[in-house]
Parts: structure tokens; C-alpha cells; sequence
């Protein structure tokens, strides 16, 4: 009674009169395959669901829905950073069990900080700065005791690569980094603890766009290299819409390898980039900067 009052009684003696070979999914999308009974009954059945939507407005719905779809399922994901660079050097040991302090210069050639983007994981972009300045600072009485170090790094904003040129330029525009007005970000640690092994945590302030919080997370550091892998809360520091607003993860990882250069005859034969060369020189403007700044207090 139910199908009837719903128009439902031809449908119903239109799927009576097929045979069973005849009912299968390939039948019920091709109309010329079936009676005129049935596929008034499938148009009927659709307007119910679809109270709203004629037929061609739900044809016209689906139609960006199937693109969207065939879109992500050609994207590729591709990565600015080569496995070749990922590569660590061999034999490295524990930088407190060093015989003579590790030189602590970075080797540019196989350092790098990279960083991963996306909505919800459904699409990824990875980005990386190819211009940064890294400094450890040894006690001078304790030159092998990391603890007693101190950190910092300096990140040229204007460096920024991604595997997108369209995406590079939205990143470094007002709505995200604001590159222009906040050309770097930096890094200072205020404490360095061992908690087993070559495993460090560090705590330092982070400064990006003009915003100083305070982070912690967990380093590798043997005498050849500075690994670790950082979460930062984008939305902290102001760069792009809350994640409620644009669907763009808050969380970003991030990936940094130092690798210390094996030598001094190394370092003075490595030819920097340009990127780095600013880097460092912004960095040195900052130690100053921070100098003239305590010596006005006192």
C-alpha cells in the first residue's frame, strides 16, 4: 500500500515483468534497457530523496563532485628535498664522548629545513628554505657538553620554496608569511636537556612575524649531525586563517637536518649560497641587536 501511495505500483510491475538476468546495475543506469514502468519508478524514487533537485539540476550536481574527485586522484605528491640529501654520514658518534669539540659549522650541501602543508591529509604540499644560518655556541670550559650549549637559528623567509610556484608566492604574500614586512624567523634555546642516548630536549623561543612563543621538542645530536622533527602551530604565530576558517592543518611538521661540516678546510672551501650568506648576516645584525639591547638596560 505504502509504494502505492507513492507511486510506486508501476515500478513495482515493471521489476515483475523482468526476468532476473535483466536486474543487475548495469540495467537500472541505461534507460533504453529497461520497461517505461521502471524507469518512471527510478525518476519517482530520485524526486523523493531529491525533493528539490529536477532531474538535470541533480545531473549538474553530481557533474563537480565526479571532478573534484578524478582532480585528487591524479594528483602526485612531490617533494623539494632529494633522498640523497636525507642521506646521514656514517660513524657518528656521541658528541659528549668526543675526544676534541666537533666543528659545528653546517655542511649546506646536506642541511636543509623542510616543512609539509595540507587539509585534513587529503592534500599535501611540502615546502622547504633554502637560506638559513645555524649557530651552536660551546662552554668554553666544558666545549663537549651539550647542555651547556647554546642554539640558534635564523630562517630567511624569502628562501621559500614549495613544489608549487603559485603556492610559493600565495605563502610569502600578507595572507601567510607576510614576507615582505617579516623577512626572517629565528630561533634561541634557553635550555638543553640530555634524556637518553644522543636524544635532547631543547627549549627556545621562536619568532616569526613578530610573535615570540616559547617551543620545546626533541633533537638526535651526535658529532656529525642535528636531526629532529618539530611541530609548529602555525596559528600562534598569525600566519594564514584559523583552521576552522580554511580547513589548512594548524599543526605543521617540520623537518631540519644539520649536518656538521667533517672539517675546517671543508668550511673555508664551501662556497655558500646568497640565501644563506643573508642569513647569517641577518644573524649577526640580531646578536647585536639583542647586545645593544642589554647594555641599554643595564
Amino acid at each position: 500500500p505504502s509504494g502505492k501511495a507513492h507511486g510506486f505500483g508501476p515500478c513495482i510491475r515493471g521489476f515483475e515483468s523482468l526476468r532476473p538476468s535483466q536486474i543487475s546495475s548495469n540495467n537500472i543506469l541505461y534507460r533504453n534497457k529497461l520497461p517505461s514502468a521502471t524507469h518512471s519508478c527510478r525518476v519517482r524514487g530520485l524526486r523523493l530523496l531529491f525533493p528539490s533537485l529536477a532531474m538535470n539540476q541533480f545531473i549538474k550536481f553530481l557533474c563537480p563532485v565526479f571532478a573534484l574527485a578524478v582532480l585528487l586522484s591524479a594528483c602526485i605528491q612531490t617533494t623539494v628535498i632529494d633522498d640523497s640529501q636525507r642521506e646521514l654520514p656514517e660513524g657518528a658518534e656521541s658528541f659528549e664522548g668526543a675526544d676534541q669539540p666537533p666543528i659545528v659549522v653546517p655542511d649546506m650541501t646536506q642541511s636543509f629545513i623542510a616543512f609539509k602543508g595540507g587539509k585534513g591529509g587529503i592534500m599535501e604540499h611540502e615546502g622547504t628554505f633554502t637560506g638559513f644560518d645555524f649557530k651552536m655556541a660551546l662552554d668554553e670550559n666544558a666545549p663537549t657538553d651539550i647542555t651547556k650549549a647554546s642554539i640558534g637559528l635564523l630562517i630567511s623567509i624569502q628562501s621559500l620554496v614549495t613544489d608549487s610556484k603559485g603556492l610559493t608566492s600565495h605563502l610569502l604574500n600578507e595572507d601567510f608569511f607576510e614576507a615582505e614586512t617579516y623577512p626572517n624567523a629565528t630561533f634561541f634555546s634557553s635550555a638543553i636537556q640530555r634524556t637518553e642516548g644522543n636524544t635532547y630536549e631543547i627549549v627556545g623561543d621562536l619568532t616569526m612575524k613578530g610573535i615570540e612563543q616559547e617551543i620545546a621538542f626533541t633533537a638526535e645530536i651526535t658529532d656529525k649531525y642535528l636531526i629532529t622533527e618539530p611541530y609548529v602551530n602555525r596559528e600562534d604565530f598569525g600566519v594564514g586563517a584559523p583552521e576552522s576558517e580554511n580547513g589548512i592543518d594548524q599543526q605543521i611538521p617540520m623537518e631540519i637536518q644539520i649536518v656538521f661540516a667533517t672539517g675546517q678546510e671543508e668550511v673555508e672551501e664551501e662556497s655558500p649560497s646568497s640565501d644563506a650568506e643573508e642569513a647569517e648576516e641577518a644573524m649577526d645584525d640580531t646578536e647585536e641587536a639583542e647586545t645593544e639591547e642589554s647594555e641599554d638596560v643595564e
